[in-house]
C-alpha cells in the first residue's frame, strides 16, 4: 500500500484545512451560476465562489441533468449550462442546500439535511483511542485527498498463514468524506506481510457506517455542526469491536480456498477481462499482469494479490484504496 502521510503530517494538514473551511445553508433561489459556468454567486451572503468538479457533479445530480450532458455544456457551452442551472435553481425555490467551501471554492453542494462530521472532529478522539490501544494496534498508512480521509490500521497480534510463510494480518481501514462521498466508515482489512499489500473489504457485513445526516441547518453560515460529537462517539464505541477474530478466520479460510482455484485462461486474457469488468486503466492492467507473472501464481489468490500490489504502483492515494477494495471483490468471485 502507499505510505501516505505520517500521523503528525496528517494532523497538521487537517488543522491547516480547518482554518480555511466555511459552510453555508443556502436556499436554491439565492444561488446564481455565472455565464462562464465556473462560479457560483450568493449575493445575500456576499459569496463569489469557484466551483470544483465535485460541486459540479452534485449540482447536476440535484437538478437531474445527465452527467455527460452537464460536462458537454460546461466545456462547450457554459452559458447554456448557466441558463439550465439557474432555471432549475429558481424552480427549486426555498429548497435548502449545504454549500461547503474552502479558500473561495465551492467543494460540495449537498442536501439541507447533511450532517457535518469533519476530519478534525474525528482525529483527536481517534488519536486518543490509538494511544489507549498502544501495542494492540499499528498505524500502517494514512492519506488525505480532496474528498476523503483514510487511515489503515493493523492488529499485530491477530494474524495467520495462507501458505507456509505467507502471513496475513488483520486490520481496519477508516474512511471519512467531507464532501458527500460516503459517511464515516470502518471496513475490515487484511495486510500481507511479505509484500505490504493491503486489501479493504467493503462488502456488506464487513463494514460499519455512520451516515452524514442530521437536522436541517438555519440559513446562513454554519458555525457549530450538529451531532458531530455524538456520531464520533458512536463510531469509537463500534471501533472497540473492530478486532473481529471470527471474521478474520473466515477470511483466512476464504483465501486458502482461493489458492486452490486455478484460472483456466491465460494471464493476459484474464487481465483484459478484469480491466473491462473492474475499470482498470491500461497502465494498471499492464502492472497487474507483470505482478501476477512475477508471482507465478495463476490462481484466484494470485489475481487478488496482483491487484493489491498494483495499488502500490499508482500515485493517487484514493485510486490505490480503490484497487485494494477490488482485491476483495476478486476474492468473492465465484467464477472467472
Amino acid at each position: 500500500m502507499l505510505q501516505g502521510l505520517s500521523l503528525d503530517e496528517l494532523a497538521t494538514e487537517i488543522q491547516e484545512q480547518t482554518q480555511l473551511k466555511q459552510d453555508f445553508a443556502v436556499e436554491s433561489q439565492q444561488i446564481q451560476m455565472t455565464p462562464q459556468g465556473d462560479r457560483l454567486l450568493v449575493p445575500k451572503l456576499g459569496l463569489d465562489l469557484l466551483v470544483n468538479d465535485m460541486a459540479h457533479r452534485q449540482m447536476g445530480a440535484s437538478m437531474k441533468i445527465h452527467r455527460k450532458y452537464y460536462l458537454q455544456m460546461l466545456h462547450n457551452a457554459p452559458d447554456l449550462l448557466a441558463t439550465n442551472v439557474n432555471y432549475w435553481l429558481q424552480r427549486q425555490g426555498q429548497r435548502t442546500h449545504v454549500l461547503r467551501t474552502m479558500e473561495g471554492t465551492a467543494r460540495a453542494f449537498l442536501g439541507g439535511g447533511y450532517g457535518i462530521v469533519d476530519h478534525e472532529h474525528l482525529l483527536l478522539p481517534l488519536l486518543l483511542k490509538l494511544r489507549e490501544l498502544d501495542d494492540d494496534l499499528e498505524v500502517l498508512s494514512t492519506g488525505l485527498t480532496e474528498n476523503r480521509l483514510f487511515l489503515k490500521l493493523a492488529f499485530p497480534k491477530l494474524e495467520g498463514e495462507i501458505r507456509k510463510g505467507d502471513v496475513i494480518r488483520s486490520g481496519v481501514t477508516i474512511c471519512n468524506s467531507e464532501t458527500g462521498l460516503g459517511g464515516l466508515n470502518t471496513f475490515q482489512a487484511n495486510f500481507r506481510l511479505a509484500c505490504t499489500n493491503g486489501m479493504t473489504r467493503m462488502e456488506k457485513g464487513m463494514r460499519f457506517s455512520i451516515r452524514h445526516s442530521g437536522q436541517r441547518h438555519e440559513l446562513g453560515e454554519i458555525l457549530d455542526p450538529d451531532l458531530a460529537a455524538d456520531k464520533v462517539q458512536r463510531f469509537l464505541e463500534h471501533f472497540n469491536e473492530a478486532r473481529d477474530e471470527a471474521a478474520f478466520q473466515r477470511t483466512l479460510e476464504q483465501m486458502r480456498r482461493a489458492t486452490q482455484q486455478s484460472v483456466e485462461v491465460s494471464a493476459d486474457v484474464l487481465l483484459e477481462n478484469a480491466r473491462q469488468h473492474f475499470g482498470l486503466t491500461l497502465d494498471e492492467q499492464k502492472n497487474a499482469l507483470e505482478n501476477i507473472l512475477m508471482e507465478e501464481d495463476l490462481t484466484q489468490y494470485g489475481l487478488m494479490n496482483a491487484f493489491t500490489a498494483t495499488a502500490k504502483q499508482v500515485h493517487s492515494y484514493a485510486r490505490a484504496s480503490e484497487l485494494e477494495a477490488m482485491g476483495s471483490k476478486i476474492l468473492n468471485l465465484s467464477r472467472f
